[in-house]
C-alpha cells in the first residue's frame, strides 16, 4: 500500500511539472508566418511598438517599450554584429534583458507585436543598438587629508576604450563631478582625484564605455563601494 502510494504521489507531481512547463511554454508564442508576411502592411492591425530604452545591465543588454494597446505579446529580434536579424525570442512583457552578450559586441534589436497564435500583428520597430561592456571595479587605494586627494584602483574592464568616476558628497551622486580615464593595457589602474574637501565624506562609482565613431556606449554603473573621509 505505501509502495502503491509513493507510486501516486510521484505521477501526480510529474503531472503538475507537465503542465507548469506547458503554462509557461503557452506564455510565449511561437512564430507561425514567414518572411512574406512582412510586404502584407495592410494586415498589420497594431502599430510597431516603440522602442524606449536600451541599456547594459549587470547581466546583460535590457530592452524596453511601450505597451502597445490591444497587444499581448512581442517578438524580439537581434543582429549580432554585420550579420542578420534572428529571432531571439517572444515575451509577454515589455521588456527583455539579452544575457548572451559578448563584451566588445555590438547587438541591434527590433520588436514587434504578434498574437498568441505567433500571427505578426505589426511590422518591426525601428532598430536600436547596444555594444555590451561591463563595469569596473573601484577600490579606495589611499586618501590623504593634508592635500585633499584621494586614490583608487580601477580594475580593467574587458574591451572598454574608457572609464569615468563619478564623485559627489550625497550618496545619490547628486552634482557629481566626473574623474576621465583612457584605457590602460595593465588589470590595474590607480587614478588620482584631486580638490577634495577636508572634513567632508565622498561618494564614488565608475562606469566603463566602448566609443564607436563619436558614440560613447555605457556600462551599467558600478556599485557605490567608497565613502571617503577627507579629515
Amino acid at each position: 500500500m505505501k509502495k502503491l502510494t509513493k507510486l501516486l504521489t510521484a505521477a501526480l507531481l510529474a503531472a503538475a511539472i507537465a503542465c507548469s512547463s506547458l503554462s509557461a511554454m503557452a506564455a510565449s508564442p511561437v512564430l507561425t508566418q514567414t518572411a512574406a508576411a512582412e510586404k502584407k502592411a495592410d494586415a498589420f492591425k497594431a502599430d510597431a511598438p516603440a522602442v524606449k530604452g536600451i541599456r547594459n545591465t549587470q547581466n546583460g543588454i535590457r530592452v524596453e517599450w511601450k505597451k502597445v494597446k490591444n497587444v499581448k505579446y512581442y517578438a524580439v529580434y537581434r543582429k549580432e554584429g554585420k550579420g542578420n536579424y534572428k529571432l531571439l525570442r517572444t515575451t509577454d512583457k515589455a521588456y527583455l534583458v539579452d544575457k548572451q552578450v559578448k563584451a566588445g559586441t555590438g547587438y541591434s534589436y527590433k520588436v514587434r507585436c504578434v498574437d498568441k497564435k505567433g500571427n505578426f500583428l505589426s511590422k518591426r520597430s525601428k532598430e536600436q543598438v547596444m555594444y555590451r561592456v561591463e563595469a569596473p571595479t573601484v577600490t579606495l587605494s589611499e586618501a590623504n587629508a593634508d592635500k585633499t586627494y584621494a586614490k583608487v584602483k580601477v580594475a580593467a574592464a574587458d574591451k572598454a576604450d574608457g572609464y569615468e568616476i563619478a564623485y559627489s558628497k550625497s550618496v545619490t551622486l547628486k552634482d557629481a563631478k566626473t574623474k576621465a580615464v583612457d584605457a590602460f593595457k595593465t588589470k590595474t589602474k590607480t587614478v588620482r582625484i584631486s580638490g577634495l574637501d577636508k572634513n567632508e565624506a565622498y561618494f564614488m562609482q565608475a562606469c566603463s564605455y566602448i566609443k564607436v565613431g563619436k558614440v560613447k556606449y555605457y556600462s551599467a554603473p558600478g556599485k557605490i563601494v567608497l565613502s571617503v573621509k577627507i579629515n
